[in-house]
């Protein structure tokens, strides 16, 4: 297999960004993860990349995402066009004579199968130069191909330097190149920046090439679309789009329904099982898990969790950095919040939050609550308005409430505190104090009753009403 080269040194001046064009996410992933991901897919080993703008960021993406690939950096301190961006990378590929496959880090759409073909026609057809061109009927932008007869390219002429006829090639430049490296560095020295920007254009390899008696073909791309590069934020939409479909039609084939494909987000590390229903205005990012049988509800998000077999999330409920067990359910609008698990058969109900916090099976919060820091048993019922009281300001401090527990409506726990098992504590309790097992628990002021006062408090209010109108 032919060495990459990917050149990604540009800042990208028409994403109006301050971050490097090729770091702006798609489904979630940096741009360029998304090319070196089809080269590495493609079964291409090491990879060397041209950085320049952010580099250190570029660098440090790449190594952490790409592991187990051999990467090699060069700095391309000044941004000279195309083809200087490829000589720079001359001392990094000394001594080898292989093929050299050359590719713009702003295609995210490329595939790992039009690379294996490219890289197939190239060793078929075994011309000095492959390139890889498309067909267009609206060309505006690409450079045009203009071929000899009986086909072999000549030449490329950039969109700015195109005129009258070759204006109307529909045959374009995909920006992709196949080449020996002895060959490669051998006519980039050539290049002359004769063109309107002043740059050191790739595209003038072909006619160097041709017009030494050099062989040049172009592997026409069955998907041009595939190798459109990213220059502003609407062609970014644009990918995200082709993406987000090529993301849902793999999860459609492998059993999973997607009520409405138009209004779902789902990022590519995301693994979810067969029989699966995903209901509209879903959001699911991360490395999240969802078992078979799991219903996720309209509007929910889930971010970075693992939800087990048949777990219910109901609509616009947000999920993250947790864990939900086999028959729980969460929602409507609860928020699971990181560090928090579910047991098998929960149930999180109506505007309720759980953080880092262990809830146990069959045990159910259902109503407005807010549960942080805490240890729920099993069989525990949590009444409506219960509030784990877990910061003091300073430090958090943990509440255990054992199996079998009941706990009234609106009741507080300061903590650190302990509810036994099988204990009861009475609606509207502050809890400051171990409560111990079958106990009950209740902390209320005696009720006090005034006669007639709500009356002369009318009267009162009356009065003084008059006395401002008069």
């Amino acid at each position: 297999m032919p060495t990459a080269i990917v050149m990604a040194a540009g800042l990208g001046t028409r994403m109006k960004s301050k971050l490097a064009k090729i770091l702006h996410p798609i489904c979630g992933r940096p741009m360029i993860d998304w090319t070196v991901e089809a080269i590495k897919k493609s079964g291409i080993k090491k990879v060397v990349v041209v950085v320049g703008h952010q580099k250190e960021m570029v660098e440090d993406e790449l190594t952490k995402s790409f592991p187990k690939l051999k990467f090699e950096f060069v700095h391309q301190k000044e941004q000279l066009g195309t083809a200087h961006a490829v000589l720079v990378t001359e001392d990094a590929l000394k001594g080898y004579d292989d093929d050299v496959l050359i590719l713009c880090g702003d295609t995210p759409l490329v595939s790992p199968e039009s690379i294996k073909a490219f890289i197939k026609f190239h060793k078929r057809k075994k011309p000095d130069l492959s390139i890889i061109s498309g067909v267009f009927l609206n060309p505006t932008g690409y450079g045009r191909v203009l071929r000899k007869k009986p086909g072999h390219v000549q030449k490329i002429v950039e969109e700015t330097e195109a005129k009258g006829e070759i204006k109307g090639i529909t045959e374009v430049n995909l920006g992709a190149y196949l080449i020996s490296a002895k060959l490669l560095f051998k006519y980039l020295k050539k290049i002359k920046p004769d063109n309107k920007k002043g740059e050191f254009f790739i595209t003038d390899l072909v006619e160097l090439l041709a017009s030494d008696g050099k062989r040049v073909e172009a592997f026409v791309a069955s998907e041009p679309v595939e190798f459109l590069g990213i220059n502003g934020r609407w062609q970014l939409v644009y990918a995200q789009k082709l993406l987000q479909r090529q993301i849902l039609e793999e999860l459609a084939r492998e059993g999973v329904t997607i009520v409405d494909p138009e209004r779902i987000y789902i990022e590519p590390q995301v693994k979810i099982a067969s029989d699966v229903v995903l209901w509209p205005d879903v959001i699911i990012r991360g490395k999240t898990q969802i078992g078979t049988g799991c219903e996720i509800g309209q509007g929910a998000i889930i971010i970075d969790s693992t939800l087990s077999e048949n777990v219910k999330v109901h609509a616009y409920s947000i999920v993250e950095g947790c864990q939900i067990n086999r028959g729980a359910q969460v929602g409507p609008f609860s928020r699971i919040r990181p560090k928090s698990l579910l047991k098998e058969d929960a149930r999180i109900g109506n505007f309720v939050e759980v953080k880092n916090t262990i809830v146990g099976k069959c045990s159910k919060a259902k109503h407005l609550s807010y549960l942080g820091d805490s240890i729920i048993g099993d069989s525990v019922n949590i009444g409506a308005g219960t509030i784990t009281c877990n910061y003091d300001g300073f430090n958090k401090y943990q509440t255990e409430i054992e199996d079998g527990a009941f706990i009234g409506s609106d009741a507080q726990f300061i903590a650190p505190v302990k509810v036994g098992k099988g204990a009861y504590i009475g609606s509207g309790s502050t809890i400051t104090k171990d409560v111990p097992p079958d106990a009950l628990a209740v902390t209320r002021a005696e009720q006090k009753i005034f006669e007639g006062w709500a009356e002369k408090r009318r009267k009162r209010a009356k009065k003084i009403n008059t006395n401002n109108q008069g």
